[in-house]
């Protein structure tokens, strides 16, 4: 970095939302910097081996959506190696019961998945094709209405224009005449409303849950999600680990002339005249104390940290300040682990349906939506579950850089408190003893579906909330979500209600700065990054690009359904 310069947009933290905004606006001809606080990019897209090499550990997160999206066409992203480590697997999300039964939806036709809900209930299996049916009628000329539902959730900004297209879209397929209802239930009371069996009903809980749309918040956003998102399930997880995705963007954003700067933490905002001017780096960054001026400023940080630590309630007072810390909440709150096997595990549940031995993630344990909620009672009130609902996790078959010997793995994961009350707080985390407890929930799991899981124990990692703050101090007490973007209707109402904020965080008090963290669905799609983008490039005027014209389910369409996608040819220095 020169002793000054200049850019256009300057980016604060390097998660994939934060790379995904900078892509966009790069590529859309302005000139952007991107600081990153930690050594290597791509937030929660860590891989490390810390057990042995060749067994991947991936902490914070295993898999994505990230196919649905359209960067891969917008950004051209086989150019910087995305064709080398995609991986899309014809089953998606599974659920095992511990009477050896399951239930897998496929992504791509709706019939194979009625089928397999219909040995549960035909009434249900009839219900999902009844939603199918309608989700694959146009909404206009041009789009289905899948393809709206998912561009709502996911890259079109939370304001109460888009609620409300959200409500009336969902509208038809809703139990009750004014469907504004839905504002007023949580997903397990529509789960009940929509639905009969309780494996159909768990199963559904299931994928919202492993989505962080929380089915006991109330308004609107986290019961819909509940309801559609398993129709569509995709599970991605890219060869080489999950970290090989943020490389992607990285080689993408850095090839179109982007500036990425690792080990630059941001100390301060510069704010004049209430307007965003730039950032000084930390006296702690590889440039110690440097002002980098830019016209506009971007922050991929949650909200909170951003304007109790960067901005300052100098700035914008102590009302706003007040309102961000008690409306953007830790939710998504993890502990991880990873098994490193001898072996790939073998399902129970192969013996009822073989396909699930197809799916690359799922959830087992609880089986019962009563059991779901105590388990989530009991989360909320600083325990640990006796039996909780524990994720399992695969790379793909055929992805031969995790599957052989010395690299075969078991990803899991359960919802935990940060704070365990009864243990003396966070610092539980910390006990050995305590932690094997926890080891001891997660083998007793697998070894109910996947006999002899604890003999083909090699090794083990886990990262507990704890682990995940020093990781990453944007986890708010372990929140990998950077702020819960459900509670109490938060998707589309509260952050529009705190002064200043519009567009679900994306525009704030500060004159040209701009959110891009915690404003959208968890995840790590980038989708947060692209509305961002879209934001911004729309106020400059630069947003009607012959490239940029792209949406939600078009690669996947062009690719897997009308076969008329072809690949492009590597160009990052990684291929020369």
């Amino acid at each position: 970095m020169v002793k000054k310069e200049d850019f256009d947009v300057v980016i604060i933290g390097s998660g994939v939302s934060g790379l995904v905004c900078g892509c966009y606006l790069q590529k859309a001809g302005l000139k952007v910097a991107i600081l990153e606080a930690r050594e290597e990019s791509g937030g929660g897209r860590i891989t490390v081996e810390p057990m042995r090499p060749g067994c991947l550990v991936q902490p914070c997160v295993f898999g994505d959506i990230e196919p649905i999206m359209m960067h891969q066409l917008n950004l051209e992203l086989d150019r910087y190696g995305y064709q080398e480590i995609e991986v899309i697997n014809e089953w998606g999300w599974g659920y095992l019961f511990e009477d050896g039964t399951c239930l897998a939806n496929h992504p791509w036709d709706i019939h194979k998945f009625a089928q397999k809900v219909k040995y549960f209930s035909e009434k249900d299996a009839a219900r999902v094709l009844e939603i199918g049916g309608y989700l694959a009628e146009p909404y206009d000329n041009k789009i289905p209405r899948s393809v709206k539902l998912a561009e709502l959730m996911l890259s079109e900004p939370w304001t109460w224009e888009n609620f409300d297209k959200l409500v009336n879209l969902a509208a038809p397929l809703l139990p009750f005449d004014d469907p504004y209802e839905i504002t007023d239930i949580n997903g397990f009371e529509l789960m009940d409303l929509m639905f009969e069996s309780e494996q159909v009903k768990v199963f559904f809980l299931s994928f919202a849950i492993g989505m962080a749309a929380y089915p006991f918040h109330t308004g609107g956003a986290a019961a819909i999600a509940a309801l559609f998102y398993p129709l569509g399930g995709i599970v991605f997880h890219p060869k080489h680990g999950i970290h090989s995705m943020a490389h992607v963007y990285i080689r993408c954003f850095r090839a179109l002339g982007g500036k990425l700067f690792n080990s630059c933490p941001v100390s301060k905002i510069m704010i004049a005249g209430g307007e965003a001017k730039g950032v000084i780096l930390d006296d702690n960054a590889a440039f110690p104390g440097k002002e980098i001026t830019a016209k506009k400023v971007v922050t991929n940080l949650n909200p909170r940290l951003t304007f109790t630590e960067l901005v300052g309630e100098e700035h914008v007072g102590k009302r706003v300040i007040q309102k961000l810390k008690t409306n953007w909440k830790g939710d998504g709150v993890l502990i991880s682990a990873t098994f490193a096997l001898k072996e790939r595990p073998h399902f129970v549940a192969e013996k009822f349906d073989p396909d699930i031995a197809l799916t690359m993630a799922g959830k087992m344990g609880e089986q019962t939506v009563g059991e779901v909620i105590h388990g989530i009672g009991e989360r909320m009130a600083g325990r640990i579950s006796e039996k909780p609902m524990v994720s399992y996790a695969f790379a793909h078959r055929n992805d031969l850089t995790q599957n052989g010997p010395g690299k075969y793995f078991a990803r899991t994961d359960f919802e935990a408190p940060y704070a365990i009350y009864e243990n003396g707080g966070p610092q539980a985390w910390d006990d050995k003893d305590f932690r094997m407890q926890i080891v001891e929930k997660f083998l007793d799991a697998w070894e109910t579906h996947f006999p002899g899981f604890r003999k083909n124990v090699l090794d083990y990692r886990m990262n507990t909330p704890l682990d995940h703050v020093r990781m990453n101090p944007n986890y708010l007490r372990g929140c990998y979500c950077g702020g819960s973007p459900y509670a109490h209707q938060m998707i589309f109402g509260n952050r529009a209600a705190i002064e200043g904020f519009d567009k679900g965080g994306v525009v704030t008090p500060i004159k040209n700065l701009y959110g891009s963290g915690s404003v959208a669905l968890a995840g790590s799609n980038g989708g947060g990054g692209y509305i961002a983008a879209c934001h911004i490039a729309e106020e400059l005027g630069i947003r009607n690009q012959p490239w940029w014209t792209h949406r939600v389910y078009e690669y996947l369409i062009k690719k897997y359904v009308e076969k008329s996608y072809v690949p492009l040819k590597p160009t990052s220095i990684l291929y020369r």
